[in-house]
C-alpha cells in the first residue's frame, strides 16, 4: 500500500466548551475524551494518507509552538482523522516526505510512551 504525506494547517479553531469540542466529545469514543483537550491545541497536522483510498492512516498533531502533542492511532486513541470517513486528496495539500513524517512519529511516540 503506497502512502503519501501532507501538512494540513488547522483553520478550524477549537474553543474550550465550544460547539466543535462538544461535538467531538459526543462522536469520539469515551477513551478519546482526554484527546479532545489536545485537539483544541493543534495548530497543524501531519497526515499519512493511503494513495489509493485517500483515507488517513496515521496523524500527528502539532501545537502552535511546534510541539508534537498527539498521534493517532496510539494506545487506546484511534485518532481524529484516522477514525473518520474523511477522504483527503494529497494533491490538494503541501507535501511532506516519508522521512520527515517517520522522524516526527518516532519522536512523538517516544515522548507519549514516557508519559504513560
Amino acid at each position: 500500500m503506497e502512502k503519501r504525506y501532507v501538512k494540513y494547517k488547522d483553520t478550524l479553531k477549537f474553543e474550550k466548551d465550544g460547539f466543535v469540542s462538544k461535538l467531538l466529545s459526543q462522536i469520539l469514543p469515551c477513551e478519546n475524551t482526554e484527546s479532545v483537550k489536545l485537539y483544541e491545541q493543534v495548530e497543524k497536522w501531519f497526515l499519512e494518507i493511503d494513495s489509493k483510498s485517500h483515507s488517513v492512516t496515521r496523524e500527528i498533531g502539532i501545537s502552535a509552538d511546534g510541539e508534537l502533542i498527539i498521534i493517532g492511532p496510539f494506545e487506546s486513541s484511534r485518532g481524529l482523522w484516522t477514525d473518520s470517513n474523511i477522504s483527503i486528496n494529497p494533491d490538494d495539500y503541501e507535501s511532506l516526505t516519508a522521512y520527515e513524517f517517520a522522524k516526527c512519529w518516532a519522536e512523538a511516540e517516544s515522548k507519549l510512551k514516557s508519559l504513560v
